[in-house]
């Protein structure tokens, strides 16, 4: 399937590997990512401070934990929900320490000044996948629906030890992922969008 992709850690990994996930439970509770104002903030080992953009409905965080290649993720995502459009924001931790995350095989870019690594592609979905699946039925239930068909920019920021991970993606509803929709012009405007809407600034 031409969206199998990277190492399991984003939106569709529960689908594609066969991960389990559950809501944190208490006493084990965690949150990777606060609100502050009109500022997203992420609490873990990776900083980073994102300016809700004008024209963005925010919505809650969601926490849960989860199993990437049979190591325990603990995951927060929060998302911005636009016009046909949506940046999520993941931050998350394998809590067994194993220190296997590393996109430096992904495409080097920066965003917002900051470096980062970039894997862009267009998502067709089979129908039941979002429900299937707890971080697209989370934007589903919020207002917007990856299926069937969405242009996806993920920008990943993985600590040095390999034990977290910042993912902020941005995507596009689309018609299809036809080469005649998905142009060069195409491309080229959904960059220009998020060069004038992602604010992001690394906390030291």
């Amino acid at each position: 399937m031409k969206y199998i992709f990277i190492i399991a850690t984003l939106l569709l990994t529960q689908f594609l590997t066969g991960c389990t996930t559950k809501r944190a439970a208490p006493g084990d509770s965690f949150s990777y990512l606060t609100y502050d104002n009109d500022v997203l903030q992420s609490t873990h080992d990776i900083r980073f401070s994102l300016k809700i953009p004008e024209g963005y409905r925010p919505i809650a965080p969601l926490n849960h934990k989860a199993t990437f290649n049979e190591h325990p993720f603990n995951v927060s995502v929060v998302g911005f929900i636009g016009n046909n459009r949506v940046i999520a924001v993941h931050a998350e931790r394998v809590t067994d320490d194993y220190g296997f995350l590393d996109y430096s095989y992904l495409e080097p870019v920066r965003l917002s000044g900051i470096d980062f690594y970039m894997k862009a592609q267009c998502l067709e979905l089979p129908e039941g996948v979002v429900e299937d699946t707890a971080d697209l039925r989370y934007f589903k239930e919020n207002g917007f629906n990856f299926y069937p068909n969405v242009y996806l920019k993920q920008f990943f920021y993985n600590s040095l030890d390999g034990n977290s991970e910042y993912i902020l993606s941005y995507g596009a509803r689309v018609a299809d992922c036809a080469e005649n929709t998905i142009t060069d012009s195409f491309k080229s405007d959904i960059d220009k969008e998020i060069e004038g809407t992602i604010r992001l600034v690394k906390i030291d």
